[in-house]
């Protein structure tokens, strides 16, 4: 029999600030002290053995370091020693700091940055460091098991946690929250998720990444069963052995973790919500959720992050899968706001690209000891009163509200200046059919211009040449916006958290240029004078004079410089819409020999086309919306 939640969780926890999480947990487990709250690889816990188990440990805690807020620091892998620790330090009235074995050079900085005066470590391994330890071990008879917790003060506003970030965007720095956030975030992943108490959440990111934190709390106070994996000691390899072995219901985590998941032969028939967070969302993980998860499964996309919770979310509508391609981050949660900033703070037009900034009452306090970092991220909006966080991450809201990312401000793609969406050429890869997975990045030019690049995965061993992957790209994407270079590679490089690592990606080489065939050599003088203001440009001859350009890669900037450079050598300047009607040198020189003005065309041929494709998806995901609430009533 499906039990409903316990709906601990509720719109109170938004006001409460006399609520912990501690004394959350408490209500939960004296409710259902028989159910199992953990499932683990060496057994099971129940509520009622994690409460007793946890309240032992939060005294030992006490006794060796009063009842001050201090840092612990948790040096465990994931599993169930990772969730005692987290639940013991937060009776005990002190805040973790979760360690990452993966990254030893940043333990001793971190611990001294928090001035951590203990640390937690489980049974299974070795500790990286020479100070005070205490062991945490769930399953060891001898562990103390005490039926109350100890008596400290602990409310809303008590620190909860300080997670650092990886520093891919920079030097790792500590976020650090309270009680009372994030329970508003549980909360919402409450909301979101409509959790069961028959749910077995999957928690299979590394106890460092504070998204194991939603699954965790989500579960534990809502009476559902909590699954963690330890992927870095167990290997992607056993995930599907290990899902359906668990048999989890509600899946987190980033695509290509999911995607080793489902793979081609598997699985997953006790799936019944698949929630990807952390990394862009592609046809092929909404392909894998529709072939190998039931029919009735759930896929919820969001964007969430450390200092502000869960912001975002989207939930993909299974009768219209088959025809998306690419996945937006969502609409706002009910008590969040968003908003697009250009450099200059000003709000963008839907769908101008700038900067995601997200106000709510309910972000992070700020970066440990970082003031500068905490002044420059986080700030108060003078109307509404509301504190703010800029993202660093670029993208766009259609018309509709909906949320579209684009990429990492240091990431970003940018043409002229201006930061463009990679999604478009993303998507033409996949519709030729010829990859697998891409990604799209830059290189600089030989007069130091960033152009596009493809780094893709073939298809069924489908390796073309960059010249003749381009041409069947140009079927699917904006002419303007194809690649000066295509890459294939044997898989993407992930980092250690799964995510797409862009800075693992190789520098495309000579031979990865897309450049022409050899065919007809310009004839006319008008013919060698186009062919060498193009060469001026693309630093390679042009050698044959019916090859269109744009299929080498060649963007609005580029046909800029090469009226330019004919303009010099001929003083003929034809303007750039002749480029984009005639992109062949025969073409183009056939028609300037022949004194035609310029032909009906659209003007803004070799505009941004952008704006146009945000449309494009905007009125699909109402389509999507229409549907599914046609459904629902």
């Amino acid at each position: 029999m499906i039990v409903p939640a316990l709906n601990f969780i509720d719109p109170l926890v938004r006001n409460d600030v006399d609520q912990s999480i501690g004394s959350r947990f408490c209500l939960v487990a004296s409710a259902v002290p028989d159910r199992v709250a953990v499932r683990g690889e060496d057994g099971d816990l129940t509520y009622g053995e994690l409460d007793r188990l946890t309240n032992g440990l939060a005294h030992r805690l006490v006794e060796r370091l009063g009842n001050s807020q201090q840092a612990v620091a948790l040096d465990v892998r994931q599993g169930a020693a990772f969730v005692v620790a987290v639940l013991a330090v937060l009776k005990a009235g002190k805040y973790f700091v979760p360690l990452d074995a993966r990254r030893p050079g940043t333990i001793e900085p971190i611990l001294d940055a928090c001035d951590c005066a203990l640390m937690l470590r489980d049974a299974r391994h070795a500790s990286t460091t020479a100070r005070p330890i205490l062991v945490v071990d769930p399953y060891d008879p001898q562990s103390a098991r005490v039926e109350s917790p100890p008596d400290v003060i602990v409310n809303g506003d008590s620190h909860c946690c300080v997670y650092f970030t990886t520093g891919t965007t920079g030097s790792p720095k500590g976020v650090f929250d309270c009680h009372r956030n994030v329970l508003h975030n549980t909360w919402r992943y409450t909301v979101s998720l409509s959790p069961r108490s028959d749910d077995r959440f999957s928690m299979i990111q590394s106890p460092s990444f504070s998204g194991c934190l939603s699954s965790l709390f989500t579960s534990l106070l809502n009476g559902a069963t909590l699954c963690p994996f330890d992927l870095a000691g167990n290997g992607l390899a056993r995930l599907p052995h290990w899902a359906r072995r668990a048999d989890v219901t509600i899946f987190h985590a980033v695509p290509a973790l999911f995607q080793a998941l489902a793979r081609p032969g598997s699985s997953c028939p006790s799936m019944r919500i698949v929630r990807l967070e952390g990394d862009r969302v592609t046809r092929a993980s909404v392909d894998a959720w529709r072939l190998h998860c039931p029919a009735e499964s759930r896929l919820i996309i969001g964007l969430g992050a450390t200092e502000c919770g869960l912001a975002c979310r989207f939930e993909v509508d299974r009768e219209r899968a088959e025809d998306f391609d690419g996945a937006p981050l969502g609409y706002p949660c009910a008590d969040i706001d968003v908003r697009i900033e250009d450099d200059k703070g000003v709000t963008l037009p839907d769908g101008g690209i700038g900067e995601i900034i997200i106000d709510s009452d309910f972000l992070a306090l700020g970066y440990l000891g970082r003031e500068d970092l905490t002044a420059a991220a986080f700030n108060v909006d003078p109307v509404s009163g509301r504190r703010r966080y800029r993202t660093g991450d670029l993208g766009y809201l259609d018309p509709d509200g909906c949320l579209h990312y684009v990429a990492r401000r240091g990431d970003a793609l940018r043409l002229n200046g201006k930061p463009i969406d990679p999604a478009p050429l993303e998507q033409a890869a996949r519709a030729t059919g010829l990859t697998a997975e891409c990604i799209v990045g830059q290189h600089l030019d030989e007069h130091g211009i960033a152009r596009l690049v493809l780094y893709y995965v073939p298809a069924a061993q489908a390796v073309l040449s960059p010249l003749m992957l381009n041409r069947a790209l140009a079927r699917h994407a904006p002419r303007d916006r194809l690649p000066g270079w295509i890459v294939a590679l044997d898989s993407l490089p992930l980092s250690a958290d799964g995510k797409v690592a862009r800075d693992a990606l190789p520098p495309p080489a000579s031979t990865h240029r897309v450049r022409p065939e050899a065919g007809t050599a310009p004839r006319t003088d008008l013919e060698q004078s186009i062919a060498r203001s193009w060469e001026s440009v693309l630093g390679y001859p042009l050698t044959d004079v019916n090859q269109n350009v744009f299929e080498l890669g060649v963007d609005s900037l580029a046909c800029e410089q090469f009226l330019a450079a004919l303009e010099r050598t001929t003083n003929v300047r034809p303007g750039i819409e002749l480029v984009f009607d005639y992109p062949e040198v025969a073409a183009l020189a056939a028609h300037i020999e022949s004194g035609g003005g310029h032909p009906e065309h659209d003007s803004n041929a070799a505009v941004d086309v952008g704006r146009a494709r945000r449309a494009a998806v905007s009125a699909r995901l109402r389509a999507m919306r229409t549907g599914r609430t046609q459904r629902e009533q």
